[in-house]
C-alpha cells in the first residue's frame, strides 16, 4: 500500500505540495469530506498550473484557454470560471494529451466525488454522501499518478521536440540515449502520448521526414530509439508497428522499398512479424529474394539484425555473402550491428586478386575488428595466408590496416589477444620482404607485431 506522506513529499510545486498535505492531513484525521474536496482543489490547480506553462512554452491553444480564465477571474465571472473548472480535464486529455484516457477516468470520478462532498443537495435527500477512507485513498494515488507526478509538457509539443532532436546536432551519445529519451520524451507522458510517438520513430526509421538532411542518420537513430524503448514497453511497440503498417499497407503507402526499409529496421524484433500484416510479409519475401543488392544496401535491408521470419532470413543472409566492398561499406555504416558482416568481411579479404583490392577490403577490417572472435582471428589468418596469388601480405595498406583494426579492438582478453599474436607472428615469418610495399621502415609486420605485444590482458573469457 502507498504511503500518502511519501506522495506529498514527492510533489514538486510548492503550491500544489501544501494543498496536497492539507488532503491528507483531513484524511488522516478522518475528514473524509474535506479530504475529497482539497485533493480536487490540489488537481485543479495543478492541472491549471501545467496548462499555463504550455502556453508560456508557445501553445496556441493553452495560450487560449488560459487568457479566458484569467479574463473570467479578473470580471468575477464565476459562470466561466466554473466552466474552466468543469472542463479542465478534457483541456488536459483530449485538446493537450497531459492525460490519458484511464488518468482522465479517475480524475472524473475523483470531481464527481469532490460535487457531492461539496453540494449536499446532489445526493439523495435521505442520506448525505461520505466517501469512504479506501475511496479517498485511492483518489489521492490517482491524482498523483495521473497529475502530480508528470511534467507540463503537451503530447504535441513532445512529438515535435523528438523530431526536432533526432534530426538536429544535439542528440545524445548511444550509451547514454535509451536513458536520455525516457527522461526526455516518455516518462510521465500519457500512454496515447507513449503510442503516438512511438509511432513517430518507426515511422522515421522505415523513411525518415523530407526534412532530415542526413536521412540515413536520422533512419539509424529513430531505430535505435525505437528498440531502446521496445525494451521498456515491448507491448506499446507491438502496437505501434502494427498501427503503422496496417495503415500505410490499407492506404497502398507501403511500397516495396518502404517494406524492405521495415525488415532491416524492425526484423530481428518478434512483435514486428506478429504485427505486420499477411499481405505485406508476402510481398516482402518475393521482393527481397529478387531485388539487386545495391537496392537492398540503400534501403537499410542489413540496417538490423538477421530477420527472425524464415524466408527472409535465407535471403538476408545469401545476399550479405554476395555483398561487395563498396557496398559493405555503405552497409556498415548504417548501423551498430557490426558483428553480421565478420563473415563476409574475412571472405572478402581472402577473395583479393591484387594489392589494390587487398588494400582497400582491409579497410573494412577496422569496423568489424572489436567483434573478431579467437576464432575469426585465426581465420583471418589462414585467409591471408592461403590467398592465392598472395596478394595482401605484400600489399600496401595491409599492415596500417592491421595496425588501426587491432587498435580499434584493444583487446584485453587473453585467448583474442593470442589469436593476435599468433597472426602478428606468422606475417613476420612468412613475408617476403623483398615483396613488401607497405610503409613502415621496419621489417614486415614488426610494428604490428610490437603493437600486439604490448597490449595488457586479463584472463576473462571472451
Amino acid at each position: 500500500m502507498r504511503d500518502l506522506s511519501l506522495i506529498a513529499q514527492s510533489v514538486t510545486d510548492a503550491t500544489v505540495k501544501s494543498l496536497v498535505d492539507e488532503a491528507i492531513r483531513a484524511f488522516n484525521g478522518g475528514a473524509h469530506r474535506s479530504a475529497t474536496v482539497s485533493l480536487w482543489v490540489a488537481v485543479a490547480v495543478d492541472l491549471t498550473n501545467k496548462v499555463r506553462a504550455i502556453a508560456e512554452g508557445g501553445d496556441g491553444l493553452a495560450k487560449k484557454s488560459v487568457e479566458k480564465l484569467d479574463a473570467a477571474v479578473e470580471a468575477h465571472d464565476v459562470k466561466n470560471f466554473l466552466a474552466f473548472e468543469n472542463g479542465i480535464i478534457d483541456l488536459a486529455e483530449k485538446r493537450l494529451e497531459l492525460l490519458d484516457h484511464q488518468e482522465a477516468v479517475h480524475l472524473r470520478r475523483l470531481y464527481e466525488d469532490r460535487n457531492l462532498c461539496a453540494h449536499p443537495g446532489f445526493a439523495s435527500e435521505s442520506v448525505l454522501f461520505a466517501p469512504t477512507a479506501e475511496a479517498v485513498r485511492a483518489h489521492v494515488v490517482a491524482a498523483y499518478e495521473a497529475t502530480f507526478s508528470k511534467g507540463a509538457v503537451a503530447g504535441k509539443r513532445r512529438q515535435e521536440m523528438l523530431i526536432e532532436e533526432i534530426q538536429g546536432e544535439a542528440w545524445p551519445r548511444f550509451s547514454v540515449m535509451p536513458a536520455y529519451l525516457w527522461s526526455r520524451f516518455f516518462e510521465g507522458a500519457p500512454a496515447s502520448t507513449k503510442l503516438n510517438m512511438m509511432k513517430l520513430l518507426i515511422k522515421a526509421a522505415i523513411a525518415p521526414p523530407d526534412t532530415a538532411d542526413k536521412p540515413n542518420v536520422v533512419a539509424k537513430r529513430a531505430r535505435e530509439a525505437s528498440a531502446a524503448q521496445r525494451e521498456r514497453d515491448p507491448a506499446c511497440f507491438e502496437n505501434a508497428v502494427g498501427a503503422v503498417l496496417s495503415s500505410w499497407e490499407d492506404s497502398r503507402r507501403l511500397s516495396n522499398e518502404a517494406l524492405v526499409r521495415a525488415v532491416g529496421a524492425f526484423g530481428g524484433c518478434s512483435e514486428f512479424w506478429n504485427a505486420i500484416p499477411e499481405t505485406a510479409l508476402e510481398r516482402a519475401r518475393s521482393y527481397t529474394s529478387k531485388a539487386d543488392l545495391d537496392d537492398l544496401v540503400h534501403n537499410r535491408f542489413f540496417g538490423s539484425r538477421t530477420p527472425l521470419d524464415v524466408e527472409l532470413s535465407r535471403t538476408f543472409k545469401d545476399a550479405l555473402e554476395r555483398l561487395g566492398r563498396d557496398q559493405l561499406a555503405s552497409a556498415m555504416k548504417q548501423t551498430r550491428e557490426r558483428a553480421l558482416f565478420v563473415d563476409a568481411v574475412l571472405n572478402l579479404i581472402g577473395e583479393s586478386e591484387s594489392f589494390a583490392s587487398a588494400a582497400a577490403r582491409m579497410q573494412l577490417l577496422a569496423d568489424v575488428s572489436t567483434h573478431l572472435t579467437p576464432t575469426q582471428v585465426a581465420l583471418l589468418q589462414q585467409k591471408i595466408v592461403d590467398n592465392e596469388g598472395d596478394q595482401i601480405r605484400p600489399a600496401r595498406d595491409v599492415e596500417e590496416a592491421l595496425v588501426a583494426a587491432f587498435e580499434r579492438a584493444c583487446p584485453v582478453n587473453a585467448e583474442v589477444l593470442k589469436a593476435w599474436g599468433a597472426l602478428a607472428a606468422t606475417l613476420v615469418e612468412t613475408t617476403d620482404s623483398g615483396r613488401y610495399y607497405g610503409n613502415y621502415s621496419a621489417a614486415p609486420y614488426e610494428e604490428f607485431r610490437s603493437l600486439v605485444d604490448e597490449q595488457p590482458t586479463t584472463q576473462s573469457s571472451r
